[in-house]
């Protein structure tokens, strides 16, 4: 009886965040090109601000519209995972960055247009272009972890952190070496596995909770239900 009210309640919490998705941003060089940021000027909406990485959350109204990768679905609640085979448009999703000037909450399609005026400039170097990591929610939730020790070099904060606590909660099932627990950096232990999300070169390696990384127009089309730009 003990493991059926623990079933049901990871069920339950499963269902509680089904429709929001974490997206990591990034690209191989580690150099991401965001305009109407809150790092720029409010009033000068043709400045950008270059990020290695940027994290924003999605909440999409439907989900069966999904990628599926080798044995798990983006966007698809893993109590549903069988009805990942389906192919029902997606009708709504929303961006929740509290770092942009756009709207919060603001539609994907505005966010994209907003966020990557550049991105159908032909002259631009592919190099700059956004990667994204799209990660489930409960996943995120669940085996995420974050010392924050990235954001601390020569004994200061590059930047000041987050009043609330950092988030730590799958430190329980880092791996001991590889991309587990991060070894020393100026003489800081890191506990983080942070760098495993945000690197865009690779893709799960059997491990599901770490999402499925898309391309621009890929993650436009899987999550408006529309056609990728030209």
């Amino acid at each position: 009886d003990n493991n059926n009210n623990n079933n049901n309640s990871n069920n339950n919490n499963a269902e509680k965040w089904d429709e929001y998705n974490v997206v990591f941003v990034s690209n191989a060089i580690k150099c991401c090109p965001f305009f109407r940021q809150r790092a720029t000027p409010r009033n000068k909406p043709r400045e950008y601000v270059c990020w290695d990485y940027h994290v924003f959350v999605i909440r999409s109204s439907k989900r069966s519209c999904s990628i599926n990768s080798s044995s798990s679905s983006i966007g698809i609640s893993k109590t549903n995972e069988k009805e990942s085979k389906t192919n029902s448009t997606m009708t709504k999703t929303e961006v929740l960055d509290v770092d942009t000037w756009l709207p919060y909450p603001c539609m994907l399609e505005d966010y994209l247009d907003g966020s990557f005026p550049h991105a159908n400039n032909p002259e631009l170097d592919p190099n700059y272009l956004p990667s994204f990591r799209v990660v489930s929610a409960w996943d995120y939730l669940k085996y995420f972890y974050s010392d924050r020790m990235h954001m601390f070099k020569q004994g200061k904060w590059l930047a000041v952190p987050p009043k609330y606590e950092p988030i730590m909660n799958g430190l329980e099932f880092a791996q001991p070496t590889g991309n587990g627990l991060g070894g020393k950096e100026g003489g800081n232990t890191r506990a983080s596995n942070l760098e495993m999300y945000i690197d865009m070169t690779s893709e799960s390696d059997g491990r599901e909770f770490k999402g499925r990384v898309l391309s621009l127009d890929e993650f436009r089309a899987t999550f408006t239900g529309g056609m990728p730009s030209k």
